[in-house]
């Protein structure tokens, strides 16, 4: 009896050891027909773009990548607690696995099988001709959304010919191209309409050609600029939107670019460390050759401003973006391709400048840190010459405060908390990082409530939040 006695008083004195719950992951094994673990498949974790609300959407991230270990494991967290996700397992020989999550955590063990149907392709010049090298990717409906990583992809042989080992899904779309040659046609197919003696055959006229020239405002000729050709339907499982093709200007300002291979409407767009053409519109057919194409890069315009509060204080910080007039209402978050880089100046406090190289007139939006946006409609270039806008006074906005911790209340240092608000009918975005209490402030804000606050973190679930009011700290769980 005084053994039992001992043990649970020894028990109620002992401290008490809390389980910590892991932060939500997809986990699982991966195991072949016969129960062998598969090992070094990779493993790819991405959210379900339709599964994200229009209100929650900011951005999709990239998809979280890893690798099975020798016991055919593997663990990947999720990018949200509240979406939807779809798994790809890629292991060759094997077939492609794709798997739709609900939200949550999940433990899965997944059969990975060799049953995979064949299909021959050949590819060939409209002489008859082998082309040897070209690629044919095959996409399966399912795997559309990892874009190409869910594709497989076969090169042709010194005879054009290559086969597909491991399609599985119901339906494929299959396209061919190779260096300097149209693309095909995107061709379907269904998977059990397909003979097992069927050659599938592509024919690959010689790609279009664009020849130009670039300039400055003067007329000069602009060595080294690099020419960006760039469809204007960017699919994510179109083969020619894989590369932006490129090529740089030589000693006359002349650029060739040969081998484009669809048909279609491209932007053409002419750039160097610190100038930038306007994109000029560019329809191609088939095998066409353009030329006398021109692209202006202007003289640099040097704006400059000073920023100081009510008080007279000069105001140390500010972002700014840019966008085309009458574009109010339309999205412009900083940090994601339409911001321009503003330096301070080292002698004055509050003074900032920046180079323009815009041909046409802009609307310029300052950020000051803390501090309500400030927009000029009308920023006019004037190529080589400096704008001066002038003593610009800053009000001061509203501050959203806050602290990030993980599950088992510790401080989340450096994640990413980004507001989304509405400003006189246009969707503006802010940014702030936590500090190392897990602390933030996120200033210059308007009074009213936020449309979302997004919080990012590389070792935890994104957050997302909406109707965020600033009268109250903000307190997050990772």
């Amino acid at each position: 009896m005084r053994y039992w006695i001992w043990i649970l008083a020894i028990s109620l004195l002992a401290p008490m050891v809390v389980a910590e719950d892991p932060p939500p992951t997809v986990s699982g094994t991966l195991v072949n027909a016969e129960g062998e673990p598969v090992a070094d498949a990779t493993l790819r974790l991405r959210l379900k773009e339709w599964s994200v609300s229009a209100e929650n959407f900011a951005e999709l991230p990239a998809p979280q990548t890893t690798t099975s270990d020798e016991n055919g494991a593997f663990s990947i967290p999720l990018q949200s607690k509240e979406d939807e996700h779809v798994l790809l397992v890629d292991a060759a020989p094997y077939v492609i696995v794709v798997e739709w999550l609900e939200a949550g955590a999940h433990s899965l063990e997944l059969t990975l099988t060799q049953d995979g149907r064949s299909h021959q392709v050949h590819v060939q010049q409209p002489d008859g001709r082998a082309i040897a090298g070209a690629d044919v990717l095959a996409c399966g409906d399912d795997a559309h959304e990892f874009g190409l990583d869910g594709c497989l992809r076969v090169r042709t042989d010194r005879d054009g010919n290559a086969t597909f080992t491991r399609l599985s899904h119901d339906r494929y779309r299959i396209q061919a191209w190779a260096p300097a040659k149209t693309m095909s046609e995107l061709e379907l197919f269904d998977l059990d309409e397909l003979k097992d003696d069927d050659v599938r055959s592509f024919t690959l006229s010689p790609g279009g050609e664009v020849l130009g020239s670039v300039v400055d405002d003067r007329g000069a000729p602009v060595y080294g600029a690099i020419v960006r050709l760039i469809p204007e339907i960017f699919r994510r499982d179109n083969p020619a939107a894989e590369p932006l093709f490129h090529v740089r200007s030589d000693e006359n300002g002349e650029f060739r670019r040969y081998g484009i291979p669809t048909a279609g409407r491209y932007s053409l767009v002419a750039f160097t460390e610190t100038r930038r053409s306007e994109r000029q519109a560019l329809d191609m057919e088939s095998g066409q050759t353009q030329s006398g194409i021109q692209l202006v890069l202007p003289r640099i315009t040097t704006v400059t401003f000073t920023l100081q509060n009510s008080d007279e204080e000069p105001v140390t910080s500010c972002d700014a973006a840019l966008r085309k007039p009458g574009l109010g209402g339309g999205r412009m978050v900083l940090g994601r391709g339409r911001e321009i880089d503003v330096q301070p100046d080292p002698e004055v406090a509050g003074k900032f400048s920046f180079p323009f190289s815009h041909t046409e007139t802009k609307t310029l939006t300052l950020f000051p840190s803390g501090y309500e946006e400030i927009e000029i409609e009308e920023l006019v270039p004037a190529p080589g010459e400096t704008v001066d806008l002038g003593v610009l006074t800053a009000v001061r906005g509203a501050t959203l405060t806050g602290t990030v911790e993980d599950d088992r209340g510790d401080p989340v240092a450096g994640a990413r908390i980004e507001a989304m608000y509405i400003k006189d009918g246009s969707t503006l975005s802010r940014g702030v990082s936590s500090e190392q209490d897990g602390s933030f402030a996120l200033g210059g804000l308007n009074s009213g409530p936020v449309l979302s606050v997004t919080i990012k973190s590389n070792k935890h679930a994104t957050e997302r939040l909406n109707n965020v009011s600033i009268d109250e700290p903000l307190s997050v769980v990772l």
